[in-house]
Parts: structure tokens; C-alpha cells; sequence
């Protein structure tokens, strides 16, 4: 095999890795949503925190972050020969169900206080991950941080909405 057919083999397979890892990212995101269809009923009527975000905002943040995890996942994997990538793939993976059912948590449970524990304890593996990411490819460590960003945000107005509101939000809602 030339130099070049490797090359395109190579780009093909990342493409292929790629669009697997957007595949499952999406299920992940689609268990949210699901998790998360009386959002924008609870999101009305709870008191927010000054720097919340519109409602529609939300979901189009998860999109664009979706995205750069599944890239961020690509790249790390694409380093699978440099480095043992599986001791952070796991890792990743439990952080997706973390992800993904926060929104269980705070909107069908309706608790802002298990969520706030949640998303911190979410916070702090996803700061592990960014870590490793980041010494495996450094663009999916930025990748990540994109992520961790978005995730402290989200730790504030929950948090927020914890102590406007109490921890019982679907209570909060229905008055």
C-alpha cells in the first residue's frame, strides 16, 4: 500500500470514527431531550438567575458542544497508537451517562438540589478528562474546555435556581 492510499484509508477511518462518535453523542443528547420535555414549562415559571439564558439557547449550546466532543473523541482516538486512549474512552463514557441524565434529574425529578451535586460531581470528571485530553491532542483538550466552560456556567444557574427556588422545583413550577 503507498504512502498515499494509507493517507486516504487513515482520513477515511477518522471520518468514520468521527460520525460514530456524533452518532452516540446524539443518542445521548435525544436521552436528554427526552428527559427534558417539560424544561420549557418549569424553565417559565421558576425564578432564574440573572445570566440565565433564554430557554432556546440551551439546546442550541448542547448542539455546537456535541459536535466538539465528538471531535474532541476523534482526536483522542486517533492517537490510540501513541497512547492507551481506552483508559479515557471509559472514562468518557460514564461522563455521557453523567451528562445525559441531568436533565432527568433536575427537570422529570425536579430536583435542583441532586442536580447541583450531580453536575459537580459531572464538573470534576470532566475537568479530569479535559486534562487527559489534553496531553493526548491538544486541540480536543481545547475541545473540552469549550465544554467545561459551558458546564460551569450551567453549575451556576443551577445553583442559582437552588437557592431561589428551593430544591424542589416541579413544586416551585406548579405555584
Amino acid at each position: 500500500m503507498s504512502h498515499s492510499q494509507s493517507k486516504s484509508l487513515s482520513f477515511i477511518s477518522g471520518i468514520g470514527v468521527f460520525i460514530l462518535s456524533l452518532m452516540l453523542h446524539t443518542v445521548f443528547g435525544l436521552f436528554a431531550a427526552l428527559a427534558s420535555r417539560n424544561a420549557s414549562e418549569i424553565y417559565q415559571k421558576i425564578k432564574l438567575p440573572d445570566l440565565a439564558l433564554d430557554a432556546v439557547w440551551y439546546g442550541r449550546v448542547w448542539m455546537v458542544l456535541y459536535v466538539f466532543l465528538a471531535l474532541a473523541v476523534c482526536l483522542v482516538w486517533s492517537k490510540r497508537d501513541e497512547f492507551l486512549v481506552e483508559k479515557v474512552i471509559v472514562p468518557y463514557a460514564i461522563h455521557l451517562v453523567l451528562q445525559a441524565s441531568w436533565s432527568w434529574i433536575f427537570f422529570d425529578i425536579g430536583r435542583a438540589d441532586f442536580a447541583l451535586m450531580q453536575i459537580l460531581f459531572l464538573w470534576v470528571v470532566s475537568f479530569w478528562l479535559m486534562c487527559a485530553f489534553m496531553r493526548i491532542h491538544f486541540m480536543a483538550g481545547l475541545l473540552m474546555l469549550a465544554y467545561q466552560a459551558w458546564l460551569s456556567f450551567a453549575a451556576y444557574v443551577n445553583g442559582a435556581v437552588l437557592l431561589l427556588n428551593g430544591a424542589n422545583v416541579l413544586v416551585t413550577s406548579a405555584q
